[in-house]
């Protein structure tokens, strides 16, 4: 017998019984998050470290089932694969879902209760994978794992004789509902869906177990750009804007990613992907791609870079890790006073997006029409988390901030032959405030730029020098910023992406170049190339503009 999502009826009956609103009661800062009867751990920690175990466990098990079970393990990336939402506002809720019952299945098919994904805190040091993921014989190690009766899919050979009869007719058996929601992400039909002539095919997403991985046992650290993402002051920048989610226009810097219309795709002409989005890409990509040295990357791609990724079972601990973040980022909103959710006619659009692909821990399809509201509180699933690297954003007894802006800069690219560089005069206010430590304020910058063709693979690194002096482009140069880079595929719709820009500032105020009146100049580069952005992206007509917007969290 299939079930409900969890608490989805008893908490529906609440909000149709209440006499306060749906937006009174989640806006509402008295609404602090309960404690949990399952906590998710660090992986580091003893309890982890017990979690993990049970987690190898279970991805044996899961490897062990019949392709035709929907908890077998290639069953569950699929899930992912046909389902995922990313660059768009549904990320976080989507994927809280489907890490809420992939915890289930572990649950029946180990007999352990108790267990808990635990989280990878990627922000600690060294930054590197921990030698727990690495190892012959180990089911978390696609490359190496070869022990047993079950196996990682070795070839594209045997995963196009075993998977594909399966998944056709999975795909044969799909609802009316199932079927439309596929047509929004243009798998008109199982052979699009499976062998289209572009990157979001399921062929080109496996990968073989020679490339499963990138990062290596005896190489375990992310690269340069991942690196400078997933430190301290980046992550609680991350964790600094004050609204949820909102449309493309403005420079606000929100919490989740683009305002779409459907979870099955981007924006088709604007994306905009939240600084916590940007680190998760580069995460992902650092872990599965192959790396050119500079920053970008370069095929084979693994497992990580592709909509697949959820057969590298780091992938599960890495979003634990995401899920993580949004609670930290809901329980600061809340200390605050400041709202959790989309706000005005936007609650409604998001409450109202349904997730039909779902598996309960028997194998089942999830019963009913559970939608984005159904996984928007860990209350959904009954956890909380073992606190780790970003709490300290959260006030005990904080009064209602204002995110105060303190400067801008917009600059439109010029014609072919012209500089692409965004400049700004520094303010007093923000000369002011780029002096205080980290610790008091946080910096962003949101920047606006058109991608050159070709765009997956390519990292965007964003520079900020003094005015009228060309950027020292470069992994090692004191004026990198910050970087972003796609994940899954290539994008060619403007985009908008958040990123820290502290360490920068730190370094420019260090030198006595950040003083109020003096000029800054921000450009963008792709990361591997000896040229500046204006020079590279001119060749290829791409950038359009770079639009600059620095903010301080008080």
């Amino acid at each position: 017998m299939t079930k409900t999502p969890p608490q989805t009826m008893s908490r529906r009956t609440l909000l149709k019984a209440s006499a306060v609103s749906a937006s009174a009661l989640v806006f509402a800062p008295t609404v602090l998050r309960a404690q949990g009867t399952r906590v998710r751990k660090n992986m580091l920690s003893e309890g982890g470290q017990i979690d993990l175990q049970t987690y190898r466990e279970g991805v044996t098990e899961m490897l062990k089932l019949p392709l035709t079970d929907g908890r077998n393990w290639y069953r569950q990336g699929f899930v992912h694969f046909i389902d995922c939402p990313h660059g768009n506002w549904w990320f976080t809720s989507w994927h809280r879902g489907y890490l809420g019952y992939f915890e289930e299945i572990i649950r029946e098919l180990t007999g352990k209760d108790e267990f808990m994904l635990p989280y990878w805190d990627w922000t600690t040091e060294p930054h590197s994978v921990p030698a727990s993921m690495f190892g012959a014989d180990n089911p978390m190690d696609p490359v190496n794992f070869k022990s047993g009766s079950a196996n990682y899919i070795a070839t594209l050979q045997e995963f196009q004789d075993n998977v594909r009869p399966v998944m056709e007719d999975f795909w044969n058996k799909l609802t009316e509902a199932q079927r439309a929601q596929q047509n929004k992400r243009e798998n008109m039909d199982f052979e699009t869906m499976w062998s289209k002539k572009d990157q979001d095919n399921a062929t080109f997403a496996f990968q073989e177990t020679k490339h499963a991985r990138f990062i290596t046992r005896a190489k375990p650290e992310l690269d340069a750009p991942a690196q400078r993402l997933v430190r301290l002051s980046n992550l609680l920048a991350n964790l600094v804007p004050t609204k949820f989610a909102g449309e493309y226009e403005g420079n606000d810097p929100f919490f989740e990613n683009s305002v779409t219309d459907t979870h099955q795709f981007s924006h088709p002409t604007k994306n905009s992907f939240s600084g916590l989005s940007a680190t998760h890409n580069l995460v992902h990509n650092s872990v599965g791609g192959t790396s050119n040295g500079a920053g970008g990357y370069k095929e084979p791609w693994g497992i990580m870079t592709n909509n697949l990724s959820p057969l590298d079972p780091i992938f599960f601990l890495h979003h634990s890790n995401i899920d993580r973040l949004w609670d930290v980022w809901t329980r600061k909103q809340q200390a605050l006073g400041l709202p959790i959710a989309p706000e005005g006619d936007l609650l409604e659009r998001y409450k109202k997006e349904e997730y039909l692909f779902f598996y309960d821990r028997h194998g089942n399809p999830v019963s009913g029409t559970p939608t984005s509201w159904d996984y928007f509180e860990t209350r959904a699933f009954d956890y909380t988390y073992e606190p780790g690297s970003g709490e300290q954003i959260v006030p005990p007894n904080a009064a209602m901030p204002s995110s105060q802006q303190v400067a801008q800069g917009r600059a439109l690219a010029s014609q072919a032959g012209s500089s692409n560089v965004a400049s700004l005069t520094v303010s007093s206010a923000f000369a002011t405030s780029a002096a205080q430590p980290t610790s008091s304020n946080l910096h962003l910058a949101v920047v606006r730029f058109t991608p050159p063709p070709h765009s997956r693979g390519k990292v965007f690194d964003l520079y900020i020098s003094p005015e009228g002096q060309p950027a020292e482009l470069g992994q090692d140069s004191p004026e990198l910023a910050g970087s972003f880079a796609f994940f899954g595929h290539s994008h060619s719709a403007e985009t908008k992406f958040t990123v820290s820009i502290d360490a920068a500032l730190d370094r420019l105020t260090a030198s006595g170049l950040l003083a109020e009146g003096a000029g800054l100049s921000f450009t963008l580069a792709v990361a591997g190339s000896d040229e500046t952005v204006a020079a590279s992206v001119e060749a290829n007509g791409a950038l359009h503009s770079v639009n600059v917007h620095a903010f301080s969290n008080p």
